[in-house]
């Protein structure tokens, strides 16, 4: 899926906080909306809707045309004062959703926000789990005080916490930014929030679009390229290409660079790309791991040798060459070197200042 909606400055017009209890029957509402004067909870949900929105984990999803969700989300872009009683449906349906079929799940507050973007509203909520913490606790005596631990079961977030569940949905095209988790419910691993809340269909966030692509490469490497290590190369160099020239990997051009034309290796590649529904989709990768595992092509022979190659060299025959011998094992030809350089020269030199100091000692 494309970007839905684009990202500004939101305003916030409208939040609440509403708990749901797995000990309780019904979720604990709040009687009032937060005040707006309250900065530091606006300032926080603010950060929320911001981190929501550029996460890696953010998929773009879609309402099915069964989603009790959609339907309030109509009845208040037509009443945004019906914005306390829609926070309120919205819990008891997840509260019924969640301990109705699962009685492990831990308990959790939803933070509501009615917010403007551009001069369009959206509604967006934020799910954050309890968890339990050992906390430092009082007991009076007559003699003085004693400290000690006690368990505690509640809400705790940190100023950094990121969000791990939760969405935004623009009120007149009904897009849906969405960031999910999977829980166990009826012995089905489900999708809380999209599948069971929402019922949306999703597309693929930027980081299970990169942990699939990488899923697959790694496989069919595995499988069919094997000790290949010049094709192995030439498919980093594409990625990189990729990202260099157009800032995201563009599957087709990079199995076009990295295979000729018409060969059986290709077709494979193509094959389960297609499969896995990532042929027309841009991948993003971070740069830290892009330099990381695309940079370079890294061999550890069976002796424990290890080598790191600049991709861009593995087909340099007059810098690097891979010889297949007789006998069927491979060497590694380094050429035309001008200088060798140890990766780490300080440690030695601090190992020699050790060993003169030892010997003043002595």
């Amino acid at each position: 899926m494309v970007t839905m909606f684009e990202f500004e400055k939101p305003i916030l017009y409208k939040a609440v906080i509403h708990t749901l209890n797995k000990y309780q029957a019904v979720p604990t509402f709040s009687t009032f909306e937060i005040d707006r004067e309250e900065e530091m909870t606006y300032d926080f949900l603010l950060k929320h809707i911001n981190s929501l929105y550029h996460s890696r984990e953010m998929k773009w999803a879609r309402f099915q045309e069964d989603s009790v969700v959609d339907c309030m989300m109509t009845d208040l872009d037509q009443n945004l004062d019906a914005f306390m009683e829609v926070t309120k449906d919205i819990s008891s349906l997840l509260h019924q959703v969640i301990y109705e079929n699962s009685s492990t799940l831990p308990s959790c507050d939803l933070a509501f926000v009615l917010f403007e973007m551009s001069e369009l509203l959206y509604f967006g909520c934020f799910k954050w789990n309890h968890k339990r913490f050992f906390v430092r606790g009082k007991e009076p005596t007559k003699d003085g005080n004693i400290w000690k631990l006690s368990n505690t079961e509640d809400l705790y977030l940190a100023n950094r916490t990121k969000v791990d569940e939760g969405f935004l949905i623009h009120l007149k095209h009904k897009d849906i930014a969405l960031i999910d988790r999977k829980y166990m419910i009826n012995s089905d691993e489900v999708q809380l929030l999209g599948e069971m809340l929402l019922k949306s269909d999703a597309g693929f966030s930027e980081k299970e679009k990169f942990q699939e692509f990488k899923e697959i490469t790694t496989n069919l490497e595995d499988k069919f390229v094997g000790e290949d290590f010049s094709q192995k190369a030439q498919v980093k160099k594409a990625v990189l290409d990729s990202v260099f020239e157009k800032g995201s990997v563009h599957i087709p051009t990079v199995i076009e660079q990295a295979f000729e034309e018409k060969s059986e290796l290709k077709n494979i590649y193509e094959n389960a790309f297609q499969k896995a529904n990532l042929w027309n989709e841009e991948i993003v990768i971070p740069e830290t791991t892009l330099k990381k595992n695309y940079q370079k092509q890294h061999i550890i022979t069976d002796e424990g040798i290890e080598v790191n190659i600049p991709v861009h060299l593995v087909n340099e025959t007059d810098t690097v060459e891979f010889v297949l011998e007789e006998n069927g094992k491979w060497s590694i030809v380094i050429k035309n070197i001008d200088m060798m350089k140890e990766k780490y020269p300080f440690l030695r030199k601090v190992l020699e200042i050790k060993a003169k100091f030892a010997k003043q000692l002595l």
